[in-house]
């Protein structure tokens, strides 16, 4: 009998057994536990030997969900951590389970640790082979400073965001970022406490270097240009990028504007009354005055047309302006002078 039962034959065969003394050719063995059948290795007519697996029964009233987290983030996490999980196909509806179990190495291709994390199943909906998204509460290290994820602009070289300074300014300044959530950034430092920041922005950006220059524009705040020594109008070499007569207005891509330290960029103009649009058209290439009114309003005074200036663009700073008159006056003693050169050179 001891041997029966080490065979695992249940304890009804033995007490029967006893009690008939006969021996029957067929035995009923029950599984220890109720599920699903998975897989089924032995049929009617084999030989069954002891060690032998003879099913696989797979219990769904709870089950493991395998995850992987990044390696930045794994020790983050820890056994017992709360987990949401989720289902694509399935909105609206979560499950609340807890990680069971981290395991020790790491995927080499993704480079990815794996956590496996329990839950209950009571209505069977969760199949294996399933995919699912889960997010983990994790428990802090220590305390940090954290914005909105919405409010981070990542401009690959480094990470901004746009400061509230009130009245209507605003300031970019770069922040250096620590663990990224699915809500909330951690800052390591570039904010203090109690800063407001602008948490949403658009950018219509042509480049890399279009973003600098918007950067750099959002940095120059009205009270710079207030300095001592500061002008309130330069002069700079422009081209045309687009023309608005309807709003009298020009897109310009104009040179670097050394006194109001603003590097070359692209940008829209509000012109004069006084300035005559007639004949403006995308590619021309002019010199032009910039006055500054009021806070971040810059009009543009006067235009002057390279075409009728001179053939290389002036820029600040460098030469004497001339009008037309100066400059057609040139060109006809140049051409008397050449003209006369040839004439000499024409005769014996």
């Amino acid at each position: 009998m001891e041997r029966l039962s080490a065979l695992q034959v249940p304890e009804s065969e033995i007490h029967r057994l006893k009690k008939s003394a006969k021996v029957s050719q067929t035995i009923t063995i029950k599984a220890p536990q109720s599920g699903v059948l998975d897989n089924l290795m032995v049929r009617e007519g084999m030989f069954v030997k002891p060690g032998m697996e003879m099913m696989a029964i797979g219990q769904l009233e709870h089950i493991w969900v395998i995850g992987e987290v990044f390696e930045r983030q794994v020790m983050s996490v820890r056994e017992g951590d709360a987990v949401r999980m989720y289902l694509d196909y399935l909105p609206g509806r979560t499950w609340s389970g807890t990680v069971d179990y981290i395991y020790p190495s790491l995927n080499t291709q993704t480079r990815t640790a794996r956590v496996r994390v329990r839950f209950d199943n009571p209505d069977g909906y969760l199949r294996p082979g399933m995919f699912a998204q889960m997010t983990i509460a994790t428990q802090p290290a220590r305390e940090a400073l954290l914005i909105p994820r919405e409010a981070l602009i990542r401009t690959g070289s480094q990470s901004r965001v746009v400061l509230a300074k009130g009245d209507g300014r605003f300031k970019s300044i770069a922040v250096e970022v620590g663990r990224i959530g699915e809500n909330r950034v951690e800052i390591l430092s570039g904010l203090n406490e109690g800063d407001q920041l602008v948490t949403s922005a658009q950018f219509l950006i042509d480049s890399e270097s279009s973003k600098t220059s918007d950067f750099r524009r959002m940095n120059h705040s009205p009270d710079d240009d207030t300095q001592p020594g500061t002008p309130a109008s330069v002069s700079v070499g422009a081209r045309i990028e687009g023309v608005m007569v309807e709003h009298r207005m020009l897109k310009l891509a104009h040179d670097p504007i050394d006194a109001w330290q603003w590097p070359a960029m692209t940008m829209d103009f509000t012109v004069d009354p006084a300035v005559d649009l007639g004949g403006l058209k995308p590619g021309m290439k002019l010199h032009v005055e910039i006055k500054r009114k009021g806070d971040n309003h810059y009009v543009i005074s006067q235009i002057h047309r390279l075409e009728q200036v001179s053939e290389e663009a002036p820029r600040e700073g460098g030469g004497q302006s001339m009008d037309n008159s100066q400059h057609q006056g040139m060109s006809h003693d140049a051409m008397d002078m050449d003209q006369g050169q040839r004439n000499g050179e024409d005769k014996p």
